[in-house]
């Protein structure tokens, strides 16, 4: 039997046409030589949670703040996910709505995840610090597509480290202990990516107060800046602990 190096938990909805969100985290994993399987987060229960030394939580479409539907069982999975971590069993990588739902696992009721001002989508910049004790970083171009966001104030006085940001988040990526890390833009996705995503989503962002042209002019102007180096480092961090 094949063991398995990584567990991709796939939430809600499309990403855009013919693309959900743990398809290019499966594609990519798999790219870096790793035995990748994929569990539907949305009717996951706690009594069945594979063995990987890899857990990571795709992006979605419902809130982390909803109390209704698959939510509150897929915060039941990601608590012992999270709490496994915490024992050293593997390790645990949350990207967008992923990151919140670990934020909300190790802070429950704090308030972690917030409205942000305004929808942020497109390739950006982000600063990411190898070392969070520093206010040195190396600038990277990612992805964005999000509407909520982390709040830096439960995040520090519960002891995780802020290890990106950018003019828009104040927590772009953090770390909790050395095997649970979160960010909340999605370094899985390719421009040609981000494009269809911004396309498929005009009403979304438009209800919260973005400017489609100017998120289809931020894939022209940043294509040729974007790499996979962030996800290769951040998977790459993750399993040194696992």
């Amino acid at each position: 039997m094949t063991e398995t190096d990584a567990v991709v938990w796939v939430a809600d909805g499309l990403a855009a046409e013919g693309l959900d969100y743990g398809e290019r985290l499966v594609e990519r994993l798999t790219g870096q030589g790793l035995r990748v399987e994929r569990r539907d987060l949305t009717t996951a229960t706690a009594d069945d949670i594979p063995g990987g030394r890899l857990h990571v939580l795709s992006g979605g479409s419902t809130s982390v703040n909803d109390a209704s539907g698959w939510m509150p069982r897929g915060m039941a999975v990601t608590r012992l996910l999270v709490e496994a971590a915490q024992r050293g069993e593997h390790a645990v990588i949350g990207v967008c709505l992923g990151s919140q739902m670990i934020a909300e696992a190790l802070w429950p009721g704090q308030g972690s995840v917030r409205a942000a001002g305004r929808i942020e989508v497109g390739l950006t910049e982000v600063r990411w610090r190898e070392d969070e004790r520093t206010d040195d970083g190396e600038q990277f171009v990612v992805p964005v597509f999000h509407y909520e966001e982390l709040d830096p104030g439960p995040l520090l006085e519960g002891n995780a480290h802020v290890v990106a940001d950018n003019g828009h988040s104040p927590v772009q990526g953090y770390r909790y202990g050395p095997r649970i890390w979160g960010v909340q833009f999605h370094p899985e996705f390719g421009p040609a990516d981000v494009r269809r995503i911004v396309l498929h989503h005009r009403r979304t962002i438009e209800t919260y107060h973005g400017d489609v042209r100017d998120a289809l002019n931020s894939v022209d102007r940043y294509a040729s800046s974007w790499n996979l180096a962030p996800f290769t480092r951040l998977v790459q961090h993750a399993l040194q602990q696992a």
